[in-house]
């Protein structure tokens, strides 16, 4: 089960996913607090706090994220950065501008799975996304800061 904390081993500091590096750290996840709205079928409050077994410490290369006011609204078309490790051979993680897509034509091409929890951002044809596949298109779906791969067909233009 995803929600059992033994199975789960968290790193910060991490850049390269293949190697250890010197600024790398681990933790063991003691508890995972799921959303009390959490739903397995549609990932809709797919989010949730995990209580590691020592204290993290602040440094130059691990620093703790902002998340948005819950009433912030995020416009179609504005900017944001995605990054991740993806599906790529390339061991450091990739980092892309992509402009968020109107929730009525993501929700469409995930057949109203989206939720208003969720946001899209990527490009209709697939262009660029945080995986950089060359054999799939993707459109990113992202609780404003955390990223889920979803795959779909490329939007018609």
């Amino acid at each position: 089960m995803l929600a059992s904390p033994s199975i789960w081993t968290v790193y910060l500091g991490k850049y390269l996913q293949n190697a250890t590096g010197h600024t790398e750290v681990s933790f063991k996840v003691i508890h995972i607090f799921l959303h009390p709205y959490y739903e397995e079928d549609s990932h809709d409050y797919d989010v949730a706090l995990l209580h590691l077994d020592h204290p993290v410490i602040i440094s130059s290369s691990i620093q703790p994220i902002c998340l948005p006011a819950p009433s912030h609204i995020f416009e179609p078309g504005l900017h944001c950065w995605i990054t991740g490790w993806g599906v790529s051979l390339v061991p450091s993680p990739t980092h892309r501008l992509v402009p968020l897509i109107h929730q009525n034509i993501c929700s469409e091409a995930y057949h109203y799975m989206i939720t208003p929890r969720m946001l899209c951002a990527g490009y209709y044809q697939g262009e660029k996304d945080a995986c950089q596949d060359a054999l799939l298109n993707r459109i990113k779906k992202a609780a404003a800061g955390i990223v889920e791969k979803k795959q779909a067909d490329p939007l018609p233009h």
